[in-house]
C-alpha cells in the first residue's frame, strides 16, 4: 500500500505536480513508511514553501534511515542555508562531497556558505567545481556572480549574472545582482533599471526593493513604500523579511518619518538576530586576546620592504570608504579594499607557532606575499580590512615604516549608521544598540592603548572635521604619510573604483556634513547606546 502511494507521489513530484505530491507522500509516511525518499522528498518541498523547521525535521528523519546518502545530506545543507545555520550547512555539505566529491549540489551549497562565512577565495573553488559539472545551473551562476562581486571582480559577476537571467528569464536574484554590480561600479542609473526590472518580476525581491531605497530620493521613496506594504511580511522568509524592513526604514527616514523608521529598524533587528545572533562576546574576546599580549608569536622585522604600507581602521561605518576613495585616487596607492590578509597571518601564527622563529618568513614578507600580484608592484597599499584594529599592536611592531589610520566619528552617528546598514554577517552585533556601544567602547580602548605604545605609527582621523573642513584635516594626513597634495583629493566621487561597501552609493557623491548630527532624529532609539557611551568617558571630544 505505502509502496503503490510512493510510487504515486515520485510521478507527481516527477510532473511538478507538487502539491499532490506532498499531500501523497503525508499519506505515505501517515501509513507507516520508512523509505528515506518519502520524509527527503516531502521536506525538499516544505523547503521550497517556507515551512524550513519542517523541512529539516523531515530530512533529518531521512538521514537517519539513510545517513551515507549524498544527495539527502546536500538537501539538509540547502535547508541549513535558508535557515541561516551556516555552520551545519558546511557540515553537511562537506559530508557529502566526501562521500560524493562531484557532487555538483553539494559543491555549489559549499561555495554559498563558505560565501556567507566570510572565504570568498575558497567559496568560489567550490563554486567552480559545481560549475565544471553543471556549468548551466542558474542559482550556482548567480552564487559565482555575488562571490566575484566581493571579489572585486565585476566583468566576471556581470558576466555570471546575465548568464544566469539568460537560462531562466525568470530569475529575479540574477537581475538584483546585475544591479548591485552596476550600483559598486557606479552606475547607480543602471542599477535602478535592474533593481527595477527585478521588482517586476517579482514583487517579493526585497533585496532589489532595499538596495533601491538607498538612493531613493523623496518621490522614489513615496513609491518603494507603496509597493512594500503590498508584500506579505508573513510569506517571506526571514532574511528577506529585514530587507524589506530596512527597505521601508530607508524610505521613512528620506520623508523625514524618524519615529516610524525607528519601528521598523527595530522589528528588522529583532528578525536578523533570530537568525544572525549578536556574538559581540567573541568581538570584545579578540579584542582581549591580543592587546597588550605577545602569546608567543616571534616578531621579526623584515629586512627589505617591498612597498609601504597603509592600514585604515576602525568600526564599520566611521567614514572609512571615503578615505579609502580619497587615497586610492593616487596612482602610486593600490587599493586591497578589506583584505583578509593580516587575519590569516594572525591565525595561522597562533595555531601554528614557529619551533625556530630565524628560518621562517617574517610577518611583513608573509603580507606582502599575500597581498601581491603579478601587477605592477605599487609604491603604497592601502588596506581596508577595518577589524584589523585588533592587530595594530603587531603591525606596529612587525613592520616598523606601516602607518596606521584610525578612523573615528561621532560615535552615536556611527552607531546609527551601523544599525541603519543592514551589514553582512560577520557583523551580527549591529543588529543590537547595546552592542553596537558596547563593541564600539572597546574599540575605542583598545586603539588608545595602542596609539599610546606606538605613537608616531597611528594616526587619528576624524571623520566629522573632514567633512566641515576637508583640506585642512586632510593635509596633516598626507603630509605624515608623505604624499603631495592633489586637488582631485577633494572629489573622491569621480573615483571610478568599485566599492563593495554599504557605503556604495554615498561615497559616489560629493564630501558633504550633512550627515553630522544624524543621531538626534533618532534619540529614543539611541538612548540605551546614550547612556554608555556617556558612562565610558571615552568621547569627550564629541558633544553628547
Amino acid at each position: 500500500m505505502t509502496r503503490k502511494i510512493l510510487e504515486e507521489a515520485l510521478k507527481a513530484h516527477l510532473r511538478g505536480e507538487l502539491l499532490e505530491a506532498k499531500n501523497l507522500y503525508q499519506q505515505a509516511i501517515s501509513h507507516g513508511s520508512i523509505d528515506p525518499a518519502a520524509y527527503a522528498n516531502l521536506g525538499f518541498i516544505l523547503k521550497e514553501e517556507g515551512f524550513l523547521e519542517d523541512a529539516i525535521h523531515l530530512t533529518l528523519k531521512a538521514l537517519n534511515l539513510a545517513p551515507d546518502n549524498p544527495l539527502f545530506l546536500a538537501n539538509a545543507a540547502g535547508i541549513c542555508l535558508e535557515m541561516q545555520d551556516i555552520s551545519s550547512a558546511i557540515n553537511f555539505s562537506k559530508k557529502a562531497i566526501e562521500i560524493q566529491p562531484d557532487h555538483a549540489i553539494a559543491l555549489a551549497n559549499l561555495g554559498r556558505a563558505l560565501k556567507e562565512a566570510g572565504n570568498p577565495e575558497e567559496a568560489l573553488a567550490m563554486t567552480k567545481k559545481s560549475l565544471e559539472i553543471y556549468p548551466n545551473n542558474p542559482t550556482t551562476l548567480i552564487t559565482a556572480a555575488s562571490i566575484y562581486k566581493e571579489l572585486g571582480l565585476m566583468d566576471k559577476a556581470l558576466e555570471a549574472s546575465k548568464k544566469a537571467f539568460k537560462l531562466n528569464p525568470l530569475e529575479s536574484k540574477a537581475l538584483t545582482l546585475t544591479g548591485k554590480v552596476y550600483q559598486a561600479t557606479g552606475n547607480i542609473e543602471g542599477s535602478k533599471y535592474f533593481f527595477g526590472e527585478a521588482l517586476n518580476l517579482n514583487k517579493n525581491e526585497t533585496e532589489a526593493l532595499h538596495s533601491l531605497s538607498i538612493s531613493a530620493t523623496p518621490e522614489e521613496a513615496t513609491e518603494l513604500l507603496d509597493l512594500a506594504h503590498k508584500i506579505d511580511l508573513s510569506k517571506l522568509k526571514d532574511s528577506d523579511k529585514t530587507y524589506l524592513l530596512y527597505a521601508a526604514s530607508n524610505c521613512l527616514h528620506r520623508l523625514n518619518e524618524f519615529e516610524a523608521a525607528s519601528r521598523h529598524l527595530r522589528e528588522a533587528h529583532k528578525i536578523k538576530l533570530s537568525y544572525a545572533p549578536s556574538e559581540a562576546a567573541s568581538y570584545l574576546d579578540d579584542m582581549h586576546f591580543f592587546i597588550g599580549k605577545k602569546h608567543n608569536i616571534a616578531i621579526m622585522q623584515s629586512n627589505e620592504i617591498l612597498f609601504k604600507k597603509i592600514f585604515i581602521v576602525g568600526m564599520p561605518r566611521c567614514g572609512s570608504t571615503l578615505l579609502e576613495s580619497i587615497l586610492s585616487m593616487n596612482p602610486s596607492i593600490k587599493d586591497l579594499g578589506e583584505s583578509r590578509a593580516m587575519g590569516q597571518i594572525v591565525k595561522d601564527l597562533i595555531e601554528q607557532p614557529s619551533a625556530n622563529p630565524k628560518n621562517s618568513p617574517t610577518i611583513e614578507a608573509t603580507y606582502e606575499n599575500l597581498v601581491s600580484s603579478t601587477e605592477c608592484m605599487p609604491e603604497y597599499t592601502v588596506d581596508k580590512q577595518l577589524y584589523n584594529f585588533r592587530f595594530s599592536g603587531l603591525i606596529a611592531e612587525a613592520m616598523p615604516a606601516a602607518k596606521i589610520i584610525h578612523c573615528r566619528r561621532h560615535p552615536l552617528d556611527n552607531i546609527l549608521s551601523m544599525l541603519r546598514a543592514n551589514l553582512a554577517i560577520g557583523n551580527n552585533y549591529t543588529s543590537s544598540i547595546k552592542d553596537c556601544a558596547v563593541v564600539l567602547i572597546e574599540q575605542e580602548k583598545t586603539m588608545n592603548a595602542y596609539k599610546k605604545a606606538w605613537p608616531n605609527q597611528i594616526h587619528t582621523f576624524n571623520y566629522d572635521q573632514f567633512v566641515s573642513e576637508p583640506k585642512k584635516t586632510l593635509l596633516p594626513l598626507l603630509e605624515w604619510l608623505g604624499l603631495e597634495w592633489q586637488d582631485h583629493y577633494l572629489s573622491p566621487e569621480k573615483n571610478q573604483r568599485p566599492i563593495n561597501t554599504a557605503s556604495v552609493v554615498q561615497v559616489r557623491r560629493p564630501i558633504s556634513a550633512k550627515s553630522l548630527g544624524s543621531w538626534r532624529n533618532y534619540e529614543n532609539m539611541l538612548a540605551p547606546a546614550r547612556d554608555l557611551i556617556q558612562k565610558s568617558d571615552l568621547f569627550g571630544d564629541f558633544k553628547l
